[in-house]
């Protein structure tokens, strides 16, 4: 069995659609998503419609949670939020609609499915919270700790946006990454592949190139501040292009400090101042599917 594994879409529908299109080219007709399908993007309804029209199997996000809190939230976090982060809530909420509404409120935060004898759970975040990023820092032991409270062969996840493969506790966790907002400077859209048999799981990571400028292009048109459309050209948080920003008026601040020319008031004698597509695969064998042991071996394919 071999699924398109997707998470993190956040309203790119080119990039959402290079992927899809990358994966029938591979013959793959599943799709899991771990959510965030909303944010940032100028589509959000239609990434919904899409992943519901091709029956992906799917799970609920952080944003897509808060996006559906909008309506009795959006006073008290528009005093309280960056305003670029309230925004988007607030913006994509509207663009939803009842029909794409519904959907989201009837995803659960887990899902546990069984294929092949392996044990899956699906999160977003992590087995403990929805919010908790995992990625290739995370200390081993959390992640042995994580494993024991799953119970399952394979824990799938995303929210962090980095795509890892990590065995832990005799479990193995993938992130595939994003589809619509990497954090690596690299804009192109990230997923997985998985080919899941009776004792081996082979999965490979993409990274696919998409139209980038149509996506940004459509944030713009949408009326969505310009940083947005940066960070999808860019492949670029937000928290890192405000820290950017933030750093730069500071410095400019201070070199106009520096070259501000003194001026001395008269009467003081002191002179006092006034103021491309990519692919890593991973092979994961177990003698026993059912058990909670794990070898694995990885080499890298180039395309």
């Amino acid at each position: 069995m071999k699924v398109a594994l997707v998470s993190d879409i956040h309203g790119n529908l080119p990039a959402i659609e290079a992927v899809l299109k990358h994966a029938g080219e591979l013959k793959v007709k599943t799709i899991w998503c771990l959510g965030d399908f909303t944010g940032f993007g100028a589509n959000p309804d239609q990434v919904i419609l899409l992943l519901k029209k091709l029956k992906a199997t799917s799970i609920i996000g952080n944003y897509d949670q808060s996006v559906l809190k909008i309506p009795k939230k959006s006073t008290e976090w528009k005093e309280k939020m960056v305003l670029e982060k309230w925004l988007s809530f607030d913006w994509t909420y509207h663009q939803l609609s009842r029909k794409s509404l519904a959907f989201l409120k009837d995803l659960p935060e887990t899902r546990k499915e069984v294929i092949k004898d392996w044990k899956i759970l699906f999160t977003h975040g992590s087995p403990d919270s929805i919010d908790e990023p995992l990625t290739d820092e995370t200390p081993q032991e959390h992640l042995k700790e994580l494993a024991h409270k799953a119970r399952a062969n394979i824990i799938l996840c995303g929210h962090s946006h980095q795509p890892f493969m990590r065995f832990a506790g005799g479990s193995i966790f993938i992130n595939p990454g994003s589809v619509g907002r990497m954090f690596d400077n690299d804009p192109r859209a990230s997923y997985a592949v998985l080919t899941i048999k009776k004792h081996k799981v082979e999965v490979d990571f993409f990274r696919i190139d998409y139209d980038v400028e149509s996506a940004a292009s459509a944030q713009i048109a949408a009326g969505l501040p310009d940083v947005f459309a940066e960070i999808t050209r860019r492949g670029i948080s937000l928290d890192d292009i405000l820290a950017e920003k933030s750093t730069t008026v500071n410095d400019n601040n201070a070199e106009k400090e520096q070259n501000k020319p003194v001026i001395k008031d008269k009467k003081d004698k002191k002179g006092f101042p006034e103021e491309k597509v990519e692919v890593v695969r991973e092979v994961t064998q177990m003698d026993e599917p059912t058990s909670k042991t794990v070898t694995s071996r990885k080499k890298k394919v180039e395309e």
